[in-house]
């Protein structure tokens, strides 16, 4: 039956077969791919011709090729026989047999349309053939839209391999498909990401960045740059780490991206603040610190980012410190005493707790300023004092006095060292205003004019003129006019002016000093003398 309708086919097609009568009679496959090719409205009597090379029509090409008889009769039973199939395989030897290998000897039929050639072909040019155990790929994609889709995609990204299809495909490793989807619709789908996606950590960095809005060949570009450049130094990829840190958190934000892809400072530290806080666990847990509460406190400040780096350095960072540290001022205090070498597990313990961390560091700053040093023993002390202003404002004086006594002793300014020495031991159990009324009266003996020529309603603050005792106590009057937010006008009042008898000043003259000084030794078991007597000032220098 099937020799007449062959024969049949042959004639209506106008081909001459005539010699080839008894071949066509003994070879019921031949007469099968004959029936099915016409069947399939694709021309017999059509010229195969490619490159000048080629046959006279379909029975030439067929008669003395058992593989295209092959082909054409297993693309028939699958469903995808047709004119387009037919002009894909008819002169190319190799993409033939590699079709029966996709395909199989004895291929099980498919309903027409549901396998397209494009697909056979792609798991052809592939090499993805059957594998033991496996069904054959081309009912396993059939079966399968979304496996179907994925290596379409593939192969028009020249990405379609047997590894892929079989490790990771087949297998149904969905982050892996998704990975090839997002790539696929940013236009970043080659053979390297490919490659990259088949490490679980890239796939979970593609879909971090996608969860970014992120995801595009320029972000993948500038992370595999920055691999080249830690792999060049002998370190880690931080910024792959970062950015997959980051795929843990359950809200990522647009901003998230901008925060940690830069090249500058503060990008680089947030990356690195990131790997702290994944790699530090909460006390008593294996909960990492990063939450969602501190990347937004990370990414907002970066002096936290910068206090959580110190407290890592020293081992100091744990939940508790992470909270301490929300404060501003005491991260601010942090960084500050680190910057001058004085941060320690001791200083920190100290300071942690302080009721005025503002006021401390303000204190701080004003003696680092005026050129006192301070030990890590001192800073200790000083946080252990309830009002920080008032101790730096005596550290300051007494700073100020000892530079006043000597070099009034060098002038030999008897008088002026004894007041000084007084005024000293006043300062000790002074407060509050009181201490503030003690930086007027030691800018006044420190100014008091050394020279009959000079006039103090005269005197010009930073002049080379100014008095020696000044001039050597003038940087740590200056911290403390500044310290006690001083202003100018009155600042200089003190320094140059008179006080009048109806008002009461911000100031001891010289001369009240002195006679309060004379008046006290006069009496018998005399102590300290109060040199600051109120009410209505003597008029003197």
């Amino acid at each position: 039956m099937s020799f007449e309708q062959a024969h049949r086919a042959l004639q209506s097609a106008e081909i001459d077969f005539t010699d080839d009568l008894a071949l066509l009679r003994g070879n019921d496959k031949l007469q099968q791919a004959i029936i099915a090719l016409n069947n399939a409205d694709i021309s017999l009597s059509a010229p195969i011709i490619e490159r000048e090379f080629g046959f006279p029509n379909a029975f030439a090409a067929l008669r003395r090729n058992p593989i295209l008889i092959e082909v054409v009769l297993a693309l028939e039973k699958v469903g995808c026989l047709n004119k387009s199939s037919w002009l894909g395989i008819k002169l190319k030897d190799s993409l033939q047999r590699e079709i029966l290998q996709v395909i199989g000897q004895k291929p099980k039929p498919l309903p027409h349309g549901s396998i397209t050639f494009t697909d056979i072909e792609a798991l052809a040019n592939a090499g993805i053939y059957k594998r033991p155990g496996h069904e054959d790929p081309l009912y396993t994609i059939d079966s399968n839209p979304e496996l179907r889709q994925t290596c379409a995609i593939l192969h028009r990204n020249y990405c379609l391999s047997r590894t892929a299809f079989w490790k990771f495909l087949v297998p149904g490793n969905q982050d892996f498909i998704r990975a090839i989807h997002l790539l696929h619709d940013t236009g970043s789908l080659d053979s390297s990401t490919l490659q990259g996606i088949r490490n679980p950590k890239f796939r979970h960095l593609i879909t971090t960045l996608h969860r970014m809005g992120a995801l595009s060949q320029e972000s993948l570009e500038s992370i595999r740059s920055e691999g080249q450049k830690a792999k060049h130094r002998g370190k880690g990829n931080q910024f792959f780490h970062a950015i997959s840190i980051l795929g843990h958190l359950p809200d990522l934000q647009e901003d998230d991206w901008a925060s940690i892809c830069g090249d500058d400072r503060t990008s680089r530290q947030r990356r690195k603040v990131l790997c702290i806080l994944q790699d530090t666990k909460a006390h008593g847990t294996a909960e990492p610190l990063l939450t969602m509460k501190s990347w937004q406190q990370v990414k907002a400040s970066p002096i936290s980012q910068a206090a959580i780096a110190i407290l890592d350095s020293l081992n100091l960072l744990s939940d508790k410190t992470l909270s301490k540290i929300e404060s501003e001022p005491l991260s601010t205090m942090l960084i500050t005493l680190y910057k001058h070498r004085k941060f320690s597990p001791e200083v920190w313990e100290a300071i942690k707790n302080h009721d005025k961390i503002p006021e401390l560091l303000r204190g701080m700053k004003t003696l680092w300023n005026s050129g006192i040093e301070l030990s890590s023993t001192q800073i200790i002390d000083l946080s252990s004092r309830p009002e920080p202003i008032d101790a730096v404002s005596k550290m300051l004086l007494i700073d100020s006095l000892n530079k006043i006594i000597t070099s009034a002793a060098h002038l030999r300014r008897g008088t002026q060292c004894t007041i000084a020495h007084h005024l000293m031991a006043r300062v000790e159990s002074e407060s509050g205003a009181s201490l503030e009324r003690s930086v007027h009266d030691t800018a006044r003996i420190a100014s008091r004019p050394t020279r009959r020529w000079q006039s103090r309603s005269r005197l010009k603050l930073g002049s080379p003129n100014m008095p020696e005792p000044f001039q050597a106590a003038e940087s740590s009057l200056e911290a403390l006019r500044k310290l006690h937010k001083i202003p100018d006008p009155v600042w200089k009042d003190t320094i140059t002016g008179t006080p009048r008898k109806d008002q009461v000043s911000q100031f001891t003259t010289y001369n009240v000093m002195k006679d309060a000084l004379k008046a006290e030794k006069s009496r018998p078991n005399a102590k300290t003398a109060n040199l600051s007597q109120q009410g209505t000032e003597m008029t003197g220098r």
